[in-house]
C-alpha cells in the first residue's frame, strides 16, 4: 500500500534565517537577475524548499533573487518528510529533469503574441519575439497543401495566421505563391506591430475562400 501523501504546508521564514547548501552544485548567477524579475512582477509564487536545519534543498535562486529584492521573509516549504539520502537526491534530481522538457515554439510564439496585443512586457518571461521566431519550424509545403484538399468539403473559408520575422518575409511569400499556383485563393494582410522596445514584429493572415 502506498503511503499517503503528507500534507504540504507553506511556512514564512526570515531571510537570514535560511542557509545555502554549501555543496550546491549549480552555477546560478547568470539566474538571478530574470528570477527577481518574476518575483517583482508575479510576487513569490513558489516556495524555497529546506532541510529542519533551514538549509536549502531547492531554490537557492530563490534566495538570491529575494536578497537582491530586499525581502526580509519569503515563504518555504519544510521537507522533514524526507531522509538525508532522498534530499540529497532531490537537490538534483529537481534541476535535471526539467531539462526533460522541450518548447513548442509555434505555441510559444501564440502566447508571446498575446502578451504584446495585451501591451505587457514580453521580456519578464525571459523571452524575446524575436528570439522565439528565429526556432520556429517552416511548415512543409507539400504537407500543407494536402492539408488543405482535405479541407474541400468545408463551407466557410479557412483563416491561417502566420507569424514571422521581417527577416523571413520574402520566404513566405515564396510559399505562398507555390500554394496559389494550386489554384488556392489568398488574401495577404500585412500588420506592423511596435513593441515597446520599438522593434516591429510581423503578422500574415492568410485566406482560403473555398
Amino acid at each position: 500500500m502506498n503511503k499517503p501523501e503528507k500534507e504540504i504546508k507553506i511556512i514564512y521564514k526570515d531571510l537570514a534565517e535560511i542557509k545555502p547548501y554549501k555543496n550546491n552544485p549549480r552555477n546560478n548567477a547568470a539566474a538571478v537577475d530574470p528570477v527577481a524579475a518574476s518575483i517583482k512582477e508575479f510576487g513569490f509564487k513558489v516556495p524555497i524548499v529546506i532541510d529542519e536545519n533551514d538549509e536549502i534543498v531547492t531554490g537557492h535562486v530563490r534566495k538570491l533573487a529575494a536578497e537582491k529584492l530586499g525581502l526580509k521573509k519569503v515563504p518555504c516549504i519544510m521537507a522533514d518528510d524526507l531522509t538525508e539520502q532522498q534530499i540529497k537526491a532531490f537537490r538534483i534530481a529537481d534541476n535535471k529533469v526539467a531539462k526533460h522538457s522541450t518548447w513548442d515554439h509555434y505555441l510559444l510564439s501564440i502566447e508571446l503574441q498575446d502578451l504584446i496585443d495585451m501591451d505587457f512586457d514580453i521580456a519578464v518571461t525571459d523571452f524575446d519575439e524575436e528570439e522565439v521566431l528565429k526556432n520556429i519550424e517552416p511548415h512543409n509545403i507539400e504537407d500543407l497543401l494536402k492539408d488543405l484538399e482535405m479541407s474541400e468539403a468545408v463551407e466557410k473559408p479557412i483563416w491561417v495566421v502566420v507569424r514571422t520575422s521581417n527577416a523571413n518575409q520574402e520566404i513566405l511569400e515564396t510559399a505562398l505563391e507555390i500554394i496559389e499556383n494550386q489554384g488556392i485563393r489568398i488574401e495577404r494582410s500585412y500588420e506592423k506591430k511596435i513593441k515597446r522596445e520599438k522593434k516591429s514584429g510581423t503578422r500574415w493572415i492568410i485566406q482560403r475562400l473555398i
